[in-house]
């Protein structure tokens, strides 16, 4: 997505397009859980862990929010994550 496109978002469409990553982010990260939980099983000993792991074990746990950020915050975000990636700031 090029700068112009990205500037030119809504925030409907930017709340999409981050929904869809988050989704995607976490589709990989089950097939990579359900491999090491098959990994994890193969050499598991079942005398010292009865139950076989799940792919969950592996699972990355997502950080909590406390609050929700004011529009001000997540504009100041925006322009962080886009500086941070070489994009020119637009006003």
């Amino acid at each position: 997505m090029s700068d112009e496109e990205f500037w030119h978002l809504t925030l409907v469409q930017l709340n999409a397009l981050i929904k869809q990553n988050n989704l995607s982010e976490r589709a990989r990260n089950w097939r990579a859980a359900l491999i090491c939980s098959v990994l994890a099983n193969i050499y598991r000993n079942p005398k010292k862990k009865v139950n076989p792991f799940e792919p969950e074990d592996f699972m990355p746990n997502p950080k909590k929010v406390s609050r929700k950020m004011s529009e001000q915050e997540m504009l100041t975000q925006l322009e962080l994550m886009n500086a941070s990636f070489g994009g020119e700031k637009h006003e």
